[in-house]
């Protein structure tokens, strides 16, 4: 009996092995043409999973996915350049983008056109970020 579950609890510590998930906290002050946003003048926190991969940012009280469904997100992760990346286009608005978290100088880019006053717009945007917490189990 022990022995089985000597087993098990080895396994389930494989199983873990290769997961790993990052949480970061962006300043969103530190792009002077970042202005009028709906987040000017806030952080953010952001936790990437890796694994899934999946993008979620912190709200009062827990942890949602980036971007509504209505937005068609697609999620990758390319090991070979080290990011996460979410490209997204909204059919309905016009609406596109794609979010790169640079997993090694832990950067945050983002381009592409939404809307503003009824006109789509190209945006351009850097944050330099910090790790808070790195799970690697």
């Amino acid at each position: 009996m022990r022995k089985l579950l000597l087993v098990l609890f080895l396994c389930s510590l494989a199983s873990n092995a290769f997961a790993k998930e990052e949480i970061w906290h962006c300043d969103m002050n530190q792009d002077q043409k970042y202005e009028g946003g709906s987040d000017e003048g806030k952080d953010m926190i952001v936790k990437l999973d890796l694994d899934t991969p999946m993008i979620y940012s912190r709200f009062p009280g827990e942890w949602a996915k980036v971007f509504s469904d209505d937005k068609f997100p697609k999620y990758t992760y390319n090991k070979g350049q080290d990011n996460l990346t979410i490209t997204t286009h909204n059919t309905s608005t016009k609406e596109s983008g794609k979010f790169i978290f640079d997993l090694l100088t832990k950067t945050l880019k983002s381009d592409g056109v939404q809307l503003n006053n009824g006109e789509l717009e190209k945006y351009n945007f850097n944050f330099k970020c910090q790790i808070y917490i790195y799970f690697n189990n």
